[in-house]
C-alpha cells in the first residue's frame, strides 16, 4: 500500500512544475536519511527543499503521506504558505484555510501549524506522520518540544518516516543546533549514527542524522541585490554567517575573526622542540584542563588536548592530567575557579599539589587575557587540533549579553586565556618524544560511526 501512488499515463505530456536545483537541495530532496538538517547562508534555497521534499513524498505514498511543517510563529507561517501555493495549486492540491491544510489530489496531506509555546508541542501527541518539517529551527531556543514531535513519526502503512529542518547561523537555538547537527561533521554530507535499545525486547536500532550545507550561492534565482540587502541587515558577524553559513561566527561572540577553516587544524605529532605548557580550572562540579605547544620558531600556539571530568574526584582528575603532563610539562591554575571563597580555592590548589600536580598560580586578567587571545586568533597564531570536540562546543557557546561574559560551560575557555596569559612559562623538552594520537585527550563514549560524543 504504501508504494500505490497515482501514476500518470507514458503517453501523457509532463509539464514540470518545479524541480531541484542541483547541489544541495537536490541533495536534501532526495536524501533518505531519518533526519536531515538543511541549513546554512541564507537564500539557498530551504524553504522551496522542503515544500518540494513533501510533494516528492506525496507523489511516491499518496494518502499514506501525512506532513506536519512547524514555525515558532504564527506570523513566520505567512510566507512559507504563500509559496506552497505558487507550488502545489499547479498541481491540484487544495488549501484549507481553517486547517490550514494541504490535501493533494492522490489522498496525501501537509499541515502548517506554529509552536509558541515548548508546551504546544504536547497537542501532537497521539498523531501519527510520515515527515515532520521544522522550519528556521534556530528559532527554537529548547530543542525538547521539536524532539517530542519525533515521536509522532510512525506509518502503519509502511511509509518510511522522516525528520526535516531548515535554518540559518543566529537566533536563540544556535547553540544547540550547532552541537547537534554541525559540531560532529562541521563540512557535512556526512551521516552522524546513533544506536538505541529496547529497554524490552532488548532489539538495537539506529538512527542516522546529517548536515547539508546550503550557501546562498546555490540560489540561481538570487543575485547581487539580494546578497547585498543581507549586508544591510545585521551585525557584521551575522552577515557573514549569513553569507558563508559560518556556525562558528555568532552575535555576541568574543572572537569574530574565529574560522574554523584557518584556525582548526589536524593533529599531528608534537615535535619535541616545542614548547608546552597546561592550565588547569579546577571546581567541585567541573574541572577542565587544556594543554599547548607552542613552535618556537612561527610563534604559533597549537591547543592539542584537553580534559574535562564531570563530578569526578580530584585524585581521579589528577591522575588523568598526570597521564597527558607527561611528568614534566609545567601548569598554571586560577585558585579561585569555580569555587565559592577564596581559601576555598586555595585549598583546592593545595589538595591537587599534594596528589602530584605541579602548579602555578595564574596570571588571570580576564579583558587582557581575551584581547591577548584575539590578537593570536586574528594573525593565526592560534590553532585548536580538530579532535577537541568539547573545546569546540564550548566555543561555540561562549559570547557576552549586554556586554557581560556569560558564565556557563566555560571552563576550557578559561584555561585558553590562561595559557595565552602564561605562556611565557612554556618550556620544551627535546629529549622527550610525543604522540598524541597514543592518548586520550577528553574521554569520551562514542557511538559506533560517529554520533554524540559525552565527555566523562
Amino acid at each position: 500500500m504504501a508504494e500505490q501512488a497515482h501514476q500518470a499515463r507514458p503517453d501523457a505530456p509532463v509539464e514540470i512544475v518545479w524541480q531541484p536545483q542541483k547541489g544541495p537541495q537536490h541533495a536534501f530532496v532526495t536524501c533518505p536519511i531519518f533526519e536531515v538538517f538543511y541549513g546554512g547562508a541564507r537564500g539557498g534555497g530551504k524553504t522551496d527543499g522542503f515544500l518540494g521534499e513533501f510533494a516528492r513524498h506525496a507523489g511516491r505514498y499518496g494518502g499514506d503521506a501525512i506532513g506536519l511543517a512547524i514555525r515558532r510563529e504564527r506570523t513566520q507561517l505567512i510566507e512559507t504558505i504563500e509559496r506552497s501555493r505558487a507550488m502545489y495549486t499547479q498541481i491540484g492540491a487544495v488549501f484549507h484555510e481553517q486547517e490550514k491544510m494541504w490535501r493533494f489530489p492522490n489522498g496525501a496531506r501537509l499541515r502548517f501549524a506554529y509552536l509558541e509555546r515548548d508546551s504546544d508541542a504536547e497537542a501532537y501527541q497521539g498523531h501519527s506522520y510520515t515527515r515532520v518539517y521544522v522550519e528556521e529551527i534556530t528559532n527554537f531556543p529548547d530543542p525538547k518540544p521539536l524532539l517530542k514531535l519525533m515521536a509522532t513519526l510512525r506509518s502503519g502503512a509502511g511509509v518510511p518516516c522522516g525528520f526535516r529542518a531548515t535554518g540559518n547561523p543566529g537566533g536563540p537555538g544556535h547553540h544547540w543546533v550547532k552541537q547537534r547537527y554541525i559540531d560532529p561533521a562541521p563540512n557535512g554530507m556526512q551521516p552522524i549514527k546513533e544506536t538505541f535499545k529496547n529497554p524490552w525486547s532488548g532489539e538495537v536500532v539506529e538512527r542516522e542524522r546529517i548536515y547539508i550545507p546550503a550557501r546562498v550561492t546555490d540560489n540561481k534565482f538570487l543575485g547581487t541585490d539580494y546578497v547585498a540587502n543581507l549586508q544591510m541587515a545585521g551585525s557584521a558577524q551575522l552577515v557573514r554567517a549569513w553569507l558563508s553559513g559560518d556556525w562558528s561566527v555568532i552575535e555576541g561572540a568574543f572572537f569574530d575573526t574565529w574560522s574554523s577553516h584557518r584556525h582548526v587544524c589536524e593533529p599531528f605529532e608534537i615535535p619535541a622542540h616545542y614548547k608546552r605548557l597546561y592550565a588547569m580550572d579546577p571546581g567541585w562540579n567541573c574541572t577542565a584542563a587544556l594543554f599547548m605547544a607552542l613552535d618556537p620558531e612561527t610563534d604559533t600556539a597549537y591547543i592539542y588536548a584537553e580534559y574535562c571530568g564531570i563530578e569526578k574526584e580530584p585524585t581521579i582528575n589528577a591522575e588523568r592530567i598526570k597521564s597527558l603532563n607527561k611528568g614534566w610539562i609545567p601548569g598554571v591554575v586560577d585558585p579561585a575557579s569555580h569555587v565559592r571563597t577564596q581559601d576555598a580555592g586555595k585549598k583546592l590548589l593545595s589538595m591537587y599539589r599534594a596528589l602530584g600536580l605541579k602548579l602555578r598560580e595564574a596570571r588571570n586578567d580576564v579583558e587582557v587575557g581575551i584581547d591577548m587571545v584575539y590578537d593570536r586568533l586574528s594573525t593565526g597564531r592560534l590553532k585548536i587540533f580538530r579532535n577537541l570536540f568539547e573545546f569546540r562546543r564550548e566555543y561555540s557557546a561562549y559570547r557576552r549579553i549586554n556586554g557581560h561574559i556569560v558564565k556557563e560551560k566555560d571552563h576550557l575557555m578559561d584555561c585558553m586565556r590562561y595559557l595565552i596569559l602564561n605562556i611565557n612559562y612554556a618550556k620544551s623538552r627535546s629529549s622527550v618524544e610525543f604522540n598524541p594520537f597514543a592518548n586520550s585527550d577528553t574521554e569520551y563514549r562514542r557511538n559506533e560511526g560517529g554520533g554524540r560524543n559525552y565527555a566523562i
